[in-house]
């Protein structure tokens, strides 16, 4: 392929992913509108460094910054894309682990906790966009091999995806400050949760005896709404598996992952 061929590709290809998020914010309402064109504004300026990183601009890079082009590090692969878990209900962690999150998947950290949110959330809905335009190609990235216990979990995963869709304009908007406070909450709840898992229920226990168990170690009046959760099963299917499991068929809180 010549120079101006590949070049023509480039841009196309940048035009794309334009294209794409421009039809996405034309769907979205308030405050993801608002933190989708900011996404965009931030590609355009993106791709204009990259452009010029591509066409061998002295001093040009993807992030602006002087002589990086070369030492980039490279984009995922959908492959490793799609190993990043969205764990639902974003409002439940706190600021630090929402940069994380965004650290671990390439994005930004800058902002505040709500700009922190609605760009996982935005990064999520893209991903689940490739995956399905993979999959419809024939070219969907090969899972590695996972335990039985994964399997139930991915296919949970799938079959609550669009309740979650459904229920999600149902949560009501919280500010900052309570956002904190259910971060807190939820802490203290996660850190009773795994000790019961690993010191007193090491089996695991149904979903219907969380209440009761919290209760065995002095925590009274668990309620997931005070988090920012709808339900009991939203809060234990929010939860990162360093915290616990959950198997929805069984309806089944099982030890965390080691």
């Amino acid at each position: 392929m010549d120079a101006k061929a590949e070049r023509s590709k480039f841009i196309q290809g940048q035009k794309q992913k334009v294209q794409e998020l421009e039809k996405k914010i034309k769907k979205l309402k308030g405050a993801m509108k608002e933190a989708a064109q900011k996404e965009l504004e931030e590609l355009e300026s993106q791709q204009e460094a990259e452009l010029a990183a591509f066409e061998g601009v002295p001093g040009s890079s993807a992030d602006g910054s002087a002589d990086k082009a070369k030492g980039a590090e490279p984009e995922m692969s959908l492959k490793e894309l799609s190993k990043f878990k969205d764990r639902g209900n974003w409002n439940g962690l706190s600021k630090k682990e929402l940069e994380d999150d965004c650290t671990e998947r390439g994005l930004g950290k800058k902002g505040g906790k709500e700009d922190l949110i609605q760009r996982l959330i935005m990064f999520h809905q893209d991903l689940q966009l490739k995956l399905k335009e993979a999959a419809a190609n024939g070219e969907a990235p090969v899972a590695d091999e996972k335990d039985d216990d994964d399997e139930d979990e991915e296919e949970d995963d799938e079959d609550d995806d669009d309740d979650e869709e459904e229920e999600e304009d149902d949560m009501p908007e919280v500010d900052d400050e309570e956002l904190e406070k259910q971060a807190k909450r939820e802490k203290a709840i996660q850190k009773a949760v795994k000790f019961l898992l690993t010191d007193k229920c090491s089996d695991g226990f149904p979903l219907s005896e969380l209440v009761q168990k919290l209760e065995m170690v002095n925590v009274k009046g668990f309620a997931p709404e005070k988090l920012g959760y709808k339900s009991v099963e939203k809060f234990v299917r929010g939860q990162p598996e360093n915290v616990l499991r959950y198997r929805r068929k069984e309806q089944m809180i099982l030890p965390p992952r080691k």
